[in-house]
């Protein structure tokens, strides 16, 4: 991983609350992290690497401030290196070990899934397992376990904001089995839940490196082996400790503080940052246009995409909105060709934004655009589904406009 030019694909850790003597003296295997830390658990972890390259270092150290910015993360810090530059630290679990037992794991057909989850449910040791992300901010995780058909116990957990839907489901079902283990670890037990990609992550060895819950199943597991067995149930088909399960995850992701944080992967971090730089682009461009010298309208600032224009994406009708040569009457009115600003359809101010969004006299052209006209109008550019339908939006306003004055 040294000396790529992107960051890795597998899990970092953006440490918090603590530290060590110098870049030569790492801390052992079997060191506590603080509490504050973004993962935990990671008692059998080994560090892989002392630093990032700078490369990596750059790209890494922008993630994490991106994420710091637009998430507030508890207890994020950002370790200063010997230059004075920040340093961000890597770790990764280590990969199972070849002696330990492979996750007995099932994905059945749909309606044979359901009739097995509903006999086992009766009849067996059963644990169903759920996770839930609500609005890419409220994730949660829950547990329901039964005998017979009969419900002992259950929990739910809040997990950090950045955490995914697999996030959520691995934990629902590493948290079932470490109640097996410290429960009844001497009984047969079958866990279900309802996200295969979870089951395809415990049944390849090289997917549960990745996943430092994936590894904490396994190694859990190992203490008990053969005892345990993961299979899939379908959700929403009416199993009733399915949706108790569905329940209380929602009832954990809607929980104030967060109870089991998680580790933040690079797609998250990559996420994260392109959400921070659209922020900044925005807020430079509400700060910074009216010292460019240019009049593209505040509403279309992606407009400096330059590469829409050079492909052609974007019509000459499109460019004249975009960049305020439309000919509307508030244009008109302040360049001193009419007395009035206001549109024929009897608004106050006859702009290009009260004709692209609300004039009655284009509601037919405005129909035409799929899925129709954003409040926010720089999605018509950026959109590859709607830039057609926005080039003849732009068409029809112009053609408008130029009727309108008498040209056509």
């Amino acid at each position: 991983m040294e000396g790529r030019a992107g960051v890795s694909h597998s899990k970092i850790c953006l440490a918090a609350g603590f530290s060590y003597g110098g870049e030569d003296s790492p801390p052992g295997p079997t060191e506590q992290l603080q509490r504050g830390t973004l993962c935990r658990g990671w008692h059998h972890a080994s560090r892989l690497g002392a630093w990032y390259h700078r490369s990596h270092q750059a790209r890494c150290t922008w993630c994490a401030k991106a994420l710091d910015q637009s998430l507030s993360v508890k207890g994020l810090t950002l370790f200063e290196g010997r230059d004075g530059g920040d340093m961000v630290q890597r770790w990764r679990g280590l990969p199972t070990q070849p002696w330990h037992p492979w996750v007995t794991t099932t994905i059945s057909e749909r309606e044979e899934a359901k009739n097995y989850a509903l006999e086992a449910l009766q009849t067996k040791n059963a644990i169903f397992t759920d996770g839930s992300v609500v609005k890419d901010v409220k994730t949660g995780a829950a547990l329901v376990v039964y005998r017979e058909g009969v419900e002992v116990y259950s929990n739910f957990w809040k997990l950090s904001p950045y955490a995914t839907i697999t996030d959520c489901e691995l934990l629902g079902v590493l948290e079932a089995v470490r109640w097996i283990v410290s429960t009844a670890g001497d009984e047969a037990w079958e866990i279900f839940t309802d996200s295969q990609a979870v089951l395809k992550i415990l049944s390849s060895r090289s997917s549960t490196a990745r996943w430092d819950k994936a590894r904490q199943i396994y190694l859990s597991l190992s203490e008990i082996p053969g005892r345990v067995s993961l299979r899939w149930v379908p959700g929403h088909s009416s199993i009733s400790a399915n949706e108790r399960a569905d329940e209380l995850a929602a009832k954990g992701a809607s929980m104030r503080e967060v109870s089991a944080e998680t580790e933040i992967s690079v797609r998250t971090l990559r996420r994260y940052q392109g959400e921070a730089g659209r922020l900044s682009l925005r807020k430079w461009w509400s700060d910074k246009r009216a010292s460019l010298g240019t009049s593209v309208n505040d509403f279309f600032y992606c407009a400096s995409h330059a590469r829409l224009w050079i492909r052609g994406e974007v019509t000459a009708a499109s460019s004249a909105v975009v960049f305020g040569r439309a000919p509307t009457p508030a244009h008109l009115y302040r360049c001193g060709v009419v007395n009035s600003p206001e549109c024929d359809c009897g608004a106050p101010v006859g702009n290009t934004r009260h004709y692209l969004l609300s004039c009655p006299l284009l509601e037919q052209a405005r129909n035409r655009v799929k899925g129709g006209v954003p409040y926010h109008l720089y999605k018509l550019i950026v959109d590859l589904k709607r830039r057609k339908s926005f080039n003849q939006l732009c068409s029809a306003l112009m053609q408008y406009l130029d009727a309108r004055r008498g040209l056509l």
